[in-house]
């Protein structure tokens, strides 16, 4: 990948299906994660897109929202894709049987769903791709026992496309590139540095502000 962040959504979103799709092929990995941020975006018509790409793909898949009523929208919203649109409840209880060839499509789990979140990816040996999580709760006890299982749980998660902005710059991942950090000014976002592993804040600072 060129060292040049995408210049719009649609950029971003065919970097992130070609680079989710050669983990899929190639990679014996069950848990992959997907962050696009944008301000004011809405993860499921990326969700709905990355779907439509798969059929095109004759790839199976399914769509999984954390509660109904997010699943009832949007099979009210894409009546020719209702048969794939289930919730984590559905998996956990066992009304729907899931073959280790359908692809999970996890729509956005958040720390209140962690609990259902958890059971479900649990259960199946599919490989599932999360967009847009978050998994981190810092209400959950320093040292606890939930706390070892949830830093454990968000471990098992590989990014295989990663796209933030940040407070003077952005950040960029491609599952077979490093990450990318960019600065920004008035000429617009300049590259400025390559990592082997996910910079913290305190190292994308002194690179942003030195």
């Amino acid at each position: 990948m060129d060292k040049i962040l995408p210049k719009d959504l649609r950029e971003a979103e065919s970097q992130l299906f070609n680079s989710t799709q050669k983990v899929i092929d190639s990679l014996s990995i069950s848990r992959i994660s997907i962050q696009i941020k944008f301000e004011g975006l809405k993860v499921e018509p990326i969700v709905l897109r990355f779907a439509m790409k798969l059929l095109l793909n004759e790839r199976k898949f399914n769509i999984l929202f954390s509660d109904f009523g997010s699943a009832a929208l949007f099979k009210r919203d894409n009546p020719d894709l209702k048969d794939y649109i289930f919730t984590f409840k559905d998996i956990n209880n066992s009304t729907l049987q899931i073959s280790d060839s359908i692809l999970l499509l996890a729509v956005a789990p958040q720390p209140y769903n962690y609990d259902e979140f958890y059971e479900m990816c649990s259960s199946v040996s599919s490989k599932i791709i999360m967009f847009n999580g978050k998994l981190e709760d810092n209400a959950v006890g320093i040292g606890s026992v939930g706390r070892d299982r949830r830093s454990s749980f968000i471990k098992s998660w590989k990014p295989s496309y990663y796209l933030a902005p940040l407070e003077n710059g952005a950040i960029l991942f491609d599952f077979f590139n490093q990450w990318q950090l960019f600065s920004y000014s008035n000429e617009g976002y300049r590259f400025i540095k390559s990592f082997d592993q996910r910079p913290d804040e305190l190292l994308i600072n002194s690179y942003l502000y030195s």
